[in-house]
């Protein structure tokens, strides 16, 4: 049963329409509500699992999130991992674990088994230490029970017996609470981990102030090791470069696995001359050392009992040549015990809390004065003094007093999170609040602590308030502050909804056009690559407007408007269709997952909402309410609804207020958490609600991508892009990633391991809303050098091409290029054969001919007017009243923009 509200909205819907019984009309524009079956006869792709949420859930259905797997049950009837940063939890049938890892694991691109790339993926996997639930109870399902901006609330249900577990983004909590007599039951877990990879309580020897010629050599040891009485254990070793002493390891050699003698208990030698360097994990290039470090780490990776290292007669060489013994002890004892016995350490305790230390992190365990808190075999069961409620967090560190603190605010249970944003035209900043509600469950604290990713810690607005506490995560460093709210200023770096054609390069452009557009039509059917064809001939009208040619910009327009009225017809071989079970609206032919996995309806949606935007600026009437205008709503609202009381689309859908940017894929069921692949085409998204939030006067919708376009810009700058080179882990060998996940990112694709794919997927579609992108040209260059090196490996191992040429999207990376050097991408131009599916001849050569002229984007100077951008040589306005319009820079340039686009030169300094 629907619950009512939504019902109600329905209601509404069905019996105001005036078409069929399965047809809802929105002005002129018409769509389904139930799903016929395909041309052939067959059902279409839909979304078969039905939610799963409590009776508490009443409006409409989230989904594209971090935690979607908990209500959408792909595969499993609980969740699969969410990583609520810094945590990552699962949903299970005793309880939920908790985990929290801060070393990554870095893998390589292989073929036939060999690397071909080096350092391709990064993750900081799920390890669970606990797993908390009810001694006793195992629930067949966990649902959803309650969500916010950035928090949810997880329950399991068994007659009587009810657990509830709320997490977040952003805080090291986990809060429980229970209606039920049973106890609590916490289990302790050493996580699997591949030893043979990883490090895992290794004996360290640390040589520091190196300052040498490196010899070219690679590191060598002769390590002098004793299995005692228990032979046929594992080891491995290896030795981490720091040559510059920054404390960032630049280079490690790790060699490859020593067994011991499995019959006698003898010493043996691990040395380099036998136990050769493993390919797969070494990483990094040798140089000199200046004021530097090296260290030797060496495990046990499998087998009961402790290894025996002989100091004195091991020894490790150093880059200079010289040869050191490890020290003068004459026996050091490494690895002893058997994983999973004993996993959990206390190291600290009081009266309401307990500290412990497993896996490598350390945890804090908060409950209600006087219950008891005692760990037998790895279990810790509690009836909580008679109380119902304890949380559990990840702690920085396992000092006494960091528990200490941390117990302050363990009883401020939170309750709801929300956002606020607001764009200040004037500075040209979106001013982000975030705010926490809580309920004391002891005590009077209400502030609770915030750990900030790196988007949000570098343009806080009060960054006095942050502590000498941080955390590791996929996305950098998180910092950590505490209070009830906080708030960043992000810079809104403008749009266009096209650059200006170089008068030096019209008649060239106009020929290019002439051609393109004679032989212009739609052959493709489903939303998304339909869409990409509606993106070519937006820009293609703008072209034309730009050169009078008003004939090829209202053919044009009249191709546009007729294929997307077929669209919004409901009744032809395209239409969209409204789910009332997921709260959705899907067009069909689908495509990509878009119709039974909800995935990318923001990448293909934008391309529908950005025509709109065209079609607005040449014939307003069509987006009237009465014609297509709410077709358009409709689409902008299933992806971003800007209504918190929307009873049929859920609050901002796709976007994550808290991590900074979108998420693809509907239902997150991967072990790695959501992801989301092409960020440019999100960045697409907050564009075309740019554009046509102006180009209709709706500054609800103009001010909602003006959000999303400057704090996804930022996200992208980080942890796409890693300018800053502070988030992707050592190790990690490329200038960006293709695809970003809940546990790390990769330097690849879902369809292909092909460099020019994995760098242009976060181009696409270059547009007026791209220049982003080119806010550092130095970056710019940088990146297209890892491609092209990259591209080199991939080709010179068998994949076909040419490793010396760009043979895939030569278009979209020349068109990257023009964002840092123009005159190098203009040589390019005659050189490119084929268009990619979404681009034209005509726009490739108008937008770097453009960039020619205009110099580089300079993204320090900002205006107060939404589409107005300084470039190195000229300011570039679009003024879409038909008044004169007063424009502002805050570089103190003030110009009087006529209608229409404009430029204005900019004089040297």
């Amino acid at each position: 049963m629907l619950p009512l509200p939504r019902a109600l909205a329905l209601a509404v819907l069905l019996f105001s329409s005036d078409v069929s019984a399965d047809l809802f009309r929105l002005g002129s524009g018409v769509y389904r509500t139930e799903l016929p079956p395909g041309s052939d006869g067959k059902p279409r792709r839909s979304i078969e699992a039905a939610p799963l949420v409590s009776e508490r859930i009443t409006g409409a259905i989230p989904t594209n999130d971090w935690w979607s797997s908990l209500v959408w049950p792909m595969h499993s009837p609980h969740s699969m991992v969410m990583f609520p940063h810094p945590l990552a939890v699962k949903a299970q049938t005793g309880g939920l674990g908790v985990g929290y890892t801060s070393t990554p694991v870095v893998n390589d691109h292989l073929k036939d088994g060999v690397a071909f790339q080096i350092g391709t993926d990064y993750r900081f996997p799920f390890r669970q230490s606990l797993l908390v639930g009810l001694d006793g109870l195992e629930a067949e399902a966990t649902v959803l029970d309650g969500f916010s901006d950035w928090a949810v609330t997880a329950l399991w249900k068994v007659a009587d017996d009810e657990l509830r577990a709320t997490f977040a983004h952003g805080s090291p909590f986990v809060y429980f609470e229970k209606a039920s007599d049973r106890p609590i039951r916490i289990e302790f877990s050493a996580a699997k981990v591949d030893r043979t990879r990883e490090p895992v309580d290794p004996y360290t020897v640390e040589w520091k102030g190196i300052t040498a010629k490196h010899n070219g050599k690679a590191g060598a040891i002769r390590l002098s090791i004793n299995a005692g009485a228990s032979p046929g254990l594992g080891s491995k070793a290896r030795l981490v470069y720091d040559f510059d002493g920054d404390g960032k390891p630049d280079r490690t050699e790790t060699f490859g696995l020593f067994a011991t003698d499995p019959v006698a208990a003898s010493w043996e030698n691990y040395s380099s001359e036998k136990q050769e360097l493993d390919p797969g994990l070494t990483r990094g290039e040798m140089r000199d050392f200046t004021k530097g470090t090296m260290r030797l780490e060496f495990w046990k990776c499998f087998g009961d009992g402790q290894l025996e290292l002989k100091l004195a007669q091991s020894s490790v060489e150093l880059p200079d040549g010289t040869s050191r013994p490890l020290g003068t002890d004459e026996v050091a004892s490494v690895g002893g015990g058997t994983e999973g016995a004993g996993a959990a350490k206390v190291f600290h305790r009081s009266d309401r809390a307990l500290g412990v230390t497993l896996n490598g992190s350390h945890f804090g365990i908060f409950a209600p004065e006087g219950a008891e808190l005692v760990i037998e075999n790895d279990e810790l069961v509690s009836e909580l003094a008679g109380k119902n409620y304890l949380s559990v967090a990840a702690l920085p560190d396992s000092k006494p007093a960091t528990l200490e603190h941390f117990e302050t605010y363990a009883f401020a249970f939170l309750r709801d999170t929300k956002i606020a944003y607001r764009y200040d035209p004037k500075s040209a900043t979106v001013t982000t609040t975030y705010t926490a509600t809580t309920e004391a469950m002891e005590g009077e604290e209400t502030a609770t602590l915030f750990a900030l990713y790196r988007h949000q810690h570098l343009h806080a607005t009060e960054p006095d308030r942050f502590e000498n506490y941080s955390y590791a995560s996929p996305r950098g460093e998180m910092k950590v502050l505490v209070g009830q709210s906080f708030s960043t200023e992000i810079p809104f770096l403008g749009v266009l909804p096209a650059l200006p054609t170089a008068p030096s390069a019209t008649d060239k452009i106009s020929a290019e056009l002439d051609r393109e557009a004679a032989g212009f039509r739609f052959t493709k059917d489903d939303t998304y690559w339909n869409g990409k064809e509606f993106g070519k001939a937006t820009e293609l009208i703008q072209i034309a407007d730009q050169l009078g040619n008003d004939d090829i910009r209202d053919s044009l327009l009249a191709k546009l408007k007729s294929r997307l009225e077929d669209w919004f017809d409901g009744e032809k071989k395209y239409f969209f269709r409204y789910d009332d079970r997921w709260d959705t609206l899907t067009g069909y032919p689908d495509s990509y997952g878009s119709g039974e996995q909800l995935n990318d309806h923001h990448f293909h949606y934008s391309y529908f909402i950005r025509a709109a935007s065209t079609i607005a600026q040449f014939d307003p009437g069509w987006v009237e309410p009465e014609r297509y205008g709410k077709m358009i709503d409709a689409l902008i609202r299933d992806c971003a609804s800007y209504d918190r009381n929307d009873q049929l689309y859920p609050w901002m859908r796709n976007f994550d207020p808290y991590a900074g940017h979108s998420w693809a894929a509907g239902h997150a069921g991967f072990a790695s958490g959501n992801n989301q692949e092409s960020s440019s085409e999100s960045m697409n998204f907050a564009t075309s609600l740019i554009l046509y939030g102006q180009a209709t006067g709706n500054d609800e919708i103009r001010d909602l991508g003006i959000y999303w376009h400057s704090t996804e810009a930022e996200a992208i700058r980080h942890y796409w892009f890693d300018l800053d080179h502070e988030v992707f882990p050592d190790g990690f060998e490329h200038t960006c990633v293709g695809m970003v996940w809940g546990d790390g990112a990769s330097y690849g694709t879902w369809w292909t391991a092909n460099p020019e794919e994995i760098h242009g997927i976060n181009f696409l579609p270059i547009n007026g809303g791209s220049l982003y992108l080119g806010r550092d040209p130095e970056y710019v260059l940088a990146n297209l050098a890892d491609l092209k090196s990259s591209n080199r490996n991939f080709h010179q191992v068998g994949f076909p091409g040419d490793p010396e040429s760009f043979d895939r999207w030569a278009d979209i990376l020349a068109e990257f290029l023009a964002l840092a050097d123009p005159p190098a991408a203009a040589a390019q131009i005659e050189t490119i054969s084929e268009s990619e599916l979404g681009e034209t001849k005509t726009h490739t050569r108008q937008w770097i001919d453009a960039l020619a002229e205009l110099g580089t984007f300079d993204s320090k100077v900002r205006s107060n007017h939404v589409t107005a951008i300084a470039f190195e040589k000229a300011y570039v306005v679009y003024n879409p009243t038909p008044e004169e319009l007063a424009v502002a820079f805050t570089d103190g340039k003030q110009i009087l923009a006529p209608p229409g686009l404009s430029t204005t030169k900019r004089s040297p300094d």
